[in-house]
């Protein structure tokens, strides 16, 4: 039995497209890149026989995607596991978001300049790096903005006690 003979097929199909058109009401660039990509998986899923969908594992994935649109500038999205689209402010996810979502709400304020949102973030790695025991080594910072996507900083605690030690 394949895919491609399942009517399930079609549901997810309509299900991407609703997902596609309310993104977008919020901005038509990326919800055209979104069809893109569902096409793209689901002509590869059509190919595949049906045991390997029975013997993969699901994983529950949370997203923070964060854009661009010319028009309405800077978005920021939440996505949980069961797929609830939120339009936010600030976000966290994981066992560290306790922590750092409570520094957010703390000194978050709306037209923050790169330099205090940079501040903020080594407030909330701080905050993670002092109270989570199973706190990640390192931390990426990145930043979305109207040029586009880039990797701004590392926070490296393995190195940093490397060298201290040094």
């Amino acid at each position: 039995m394949f895919l491609n003979e399942i009517p399930v097929k079609f549901l997810f199909k309509s299900l991407l497209i609703f997902v596609a058109a309310m993104l977008d009401a919020q901005c038509t660039y990326w919800s055209l890149r979104f069809l893109d990509l569902a096409n793209l998986v689901l002509k590869f899923l059509i190919r595949l026989p049906m045991h390997i969908f029975l013997l993969a594992n699901p994983y529950f994935v949370n997203i923070l995607l964060a854009g661009y649109d010319k028009e309405t500038g800077p978005s920021l999205y939440y996505i949980d596991y069961i797929a609830t689209l939120h339009k936010v402010d600030k976000g966290a996810f994981g066992y560290g978001s306790y922590f750092s979502l409570s520094m957010m709400d703390r000194h978050y304020h709306s037209g923050m300049t790169v330099e205090e949102a940079i501040d903020l973030v080594d407030k909330c790695i701080m905050e993670i790096r002092s109270r989570l025991v199973v706190a990640p080594p390192n931390f990426v910072i990145k930043i979305v903005d109207k040029d586009g996507a880039r990797e701004y900083a590392w926070r490296e605690s393995v190195k940093d006690a490397a060298v201290a030690s040094a």
